[in-house]
């Protein structure tokens, strides 16, 4: 997600639900080495950048008093950087987030948020802060989960970027499959509303099993440009959006070790080929057959590559047909549906 935000030495970066800090040290280590690796640079040079790297290109929030806690470690075991780390509730911190005025926000919003973190305003109105704000909140809003499973967040701080007149600024987020293919109301109405303030540039399908041990739950990656308007004037898409199925990424759950790096014959990271790969069809944004697609969504449409990739039916057998039917039981076992 660093890489595909372009992430360099001069770049600032925000995670608003920064948990144990995993992007702001990914990010605060890919700028330092960047900076070591410049040949143009003295070494006083070097070390008054990396100094400022530290000091002004890492911002993040975490709500858990604990959890903070151990991202202000975990910053500090990686060179420091965490004088910009705030404990707190990221809807309470607006003036936080306005001074940091980010190129890159990286976050994984919580897929099980407490509504009670959630101002009202969003809940009254489903993500149209304009519209008037007496208005009840809706009954999913009363459940034990947030409804939009992350898309909050987005609309959260997309509204901070049109307030603020933010330009460029990249938002890569973790949410899960049910945020790109659900069909409630509720997230119906917030994507259209964060369609109408910012582009959706990317989504990647990520490995099931992603946060193994820890979750069991499939998650993707979103890529948004902020204060850039998804429709034109006549509410037409102003551009594709790229699709990529990075189901496969070279690595194997082993019990005990979570998920384990996998290496060829020649002692090569598969991962690191893929990863290369999907970047590369990215940024060429290159169509590659049951890999990756472009093509003009809206709120109504899945978020998906799944959804628009052409099945090859030779390559279906007996075993991907029981596969289906215990990952289904087995949804249904965990959700307290069967």
């Amino acid at each position: 997600m660093a890489k595909l935000t372009e992430v360099g030495p001069n770049t600032v970066v925000l995670d608003p639900t920064c948990g144990s800090g995993s992007f702001l040290v990914q990010s605060m280590v890919m700028e330092l080495n960047d900076v070591l690796k410049d040949p143009e640079l003295t070494d006083d040079e070097k070390n008054k950048k990396m100094d400022s790297i530290k000091s002004n290109n890492m911002f993040g929030i975490e709500l858990d008093e604990k959890v903070y806690g151990l991202a202000t470690t975990n910053m500090l075991l990686h060179g420091d950087g965490n004088s910009n780390v705030k404990q707190g509730n990221c809807f309470e911190l607006e003036d936080f987030i306005e001074k940091s005025h980010p190129d890159v926000i990286l976050m994984n919003p919580p897929f099980n948020a407490i509504p009670s973190t959630v101002p009202n305003k969003y809940k009254r109105t489903n993500g149209n802060v304009s519209d008037a704000s007496d208005e009840k909140i809706p009954k999913a809003w009363t459940h034990k989960d947030e409804p939009t499973k992350g898309l909050v967040f987005v609309k959260y701080l997309s509204d901070i970027a049109k307030k603020q007149n933010w330009n460029g600024t990249k938002l890569a987020v973790l949410v899960p499959y049910s945020t790109a293919i659900g069909t409630s109301d509720t997230l119906k109405q917030f994507k259209k509303s964060i369609l109408n303030e910012s582009t959706l540039e990317a989504v990647f399908s990520l490995p099931e099993g992603i946060f193994y041990p820890g979750s069991a739950s499939s998650a993707c990656c979103m890529l948004f440009t902020l204060n850039k308007p998804h429709f034109d004037h006549e509410g037409n898409p102003n551009h594709e959006t790229f699709f990529c199925y990075c189901r496969d990424d070279g690595f194997k759950k082993r019990k005990n070790l979570g998920r384990v790096e996998q290496f060829n014959d020649k002692g090569e990271s598969i991962w690191k080929k893929k990863e290369d790969s999907w970047l590369n069809a990215f940024f060429n944004k290159k169509e590659i057959n049951r890999e990756s697609i472009q093509t003009s969504v809206s709120a109504e449409d899945e978020w998906l590559c799944e959804a628009y990739m052409k099945t090859d039916y030779s390559k279906l057998n007996q075993e991907d047909f029981q596969k289906m039917l215990n990952d289904y039981l087995g949804y249904e076992i965990i959700h307290g549906e069967s």
